[in-house]
């Protein structure tokens, strides 16, 4: 799923913010759990649905938005659905 995600991003036309690099410096858990909220989907349902306790989503959610230089979890939800969008174009 990541590679899937990657590929497509780089054939997409991209935002400067949304490129390979910044994408590819997320763990495996981290894709996981960034492209969650793209999906409609509230911290909590996210922890539920990966089996992850509130505290460990927490972790991983402020290791998103650090990696990505996004300041607030309206940025992570938009920079999602902003990819998501883009993927699904492509």
């Amino acid at each position: 799923m990541v590679a899937h995600l990657l590929h497509a991003l780089e054939h997409a036309e991209c935002h400067a913010a949304f490129d390979r690099e910044h994408l590819s410096g997320l763990t495996h858990r981290e894709m996981e759990v960034f492209q969650w909220p793209s999906r409609g989907y509230a911290t909590k349902q996210i922890a539920e649905r990966l089996g992850l306790g509130s505290k460990t989503m927490e972790t991983h959610r402020a290791n998103i938005m650090t990696r990505l230089d996004l300041r607030s979890a309206e940025e992570l939800v938009n920079f999602a659905v902003e990819g998501r969008e883009r993927v699904l174009a492509s």
